[in-house]
């Protein structure tokens, strides 16, 4: 009866998947902070030649919740925040985002990168949804202090056990060198 059970569950979990799996290609939109600061209040983009990267799975917002059900709206709020608070230390060009949430009922239905650009005063932002349904649309996404462009999504193949998960690329100009074009991935795997 036990392995029935696990076996129902699997199967219930790979159909769940390919009802909420995203788009297998996906241009997402470019958001821009109108209120940041010109470049965050780092080095002026002549001065620098260093590309400072940082990447980190927000996790829907939980923090270090078991489970994002179990943490309000707030509670994502304030871990988004502590984010913040991180990435200002930090003071990376680029941040690359797993797990971040446009919207989903799982995270209080806002959207991380918007809210991460506000708390940052970056003036950057894209999110590419792997998984997009009414009430639950996440994926993997940048917040930077340079410009993004060439921005596109790709979602994998739907692997048991699991919902959908993909990467967005962007190209960036490198730090004092204009022309050197860079493409820039966040990237989230399966287990």
């Amino acid at each position: 009866a036990g392995l029935f059970i696990v076996a129902l569950l699997m199967g219930m979990v790979t159909v769940a998947g390919y009802f909420l799996a995203g788009p297998n290609e996906y241009m997402p939109v470019l958001l821009k902070n109108s209120g940041a600061t010109i470049e965050n209040g780092m080095e002026s983009e002549t001065a620098k030649t260093q590309l400072r990267v940082m990447t980190l799975n927000l996790s829907h917002g939980r923090g270090s919740g078991a489970f994002q059900l179990f943490v309000s709206e707030k509670q994502a709020h304030e871990n988004l925040r502590a984010v913040a608070t991180v990435i200002g230390r930090v003071s990376p060009d680029v941040v690359a985002l797993q797990e971040v949430d446009e919207s989903s009922l799982l995270s209080g239905q806002f959207n991380h990168i918007k809210r991460l650009l506000a708390l940052t005063s970056l003036p950057y932002g894209v999110v590419g949804k792997h998984v997009d349904i009414n009430g639950l649309e996440y994926g993997t996404g940048f917040v930077s202090a340079l410009p993004l462009a060439g921005i596109h999504s790709r979602t994998f193949s739907l692997q048991p056990l699991t919902l959908t998960k993909g990467f967005v690329v962007a190209t960036i100009s490198w730090p004092g060198s204009p022309s050197t074009r860079v493409d820039v991935v966040s990237v989230h795997l399966d287990f």
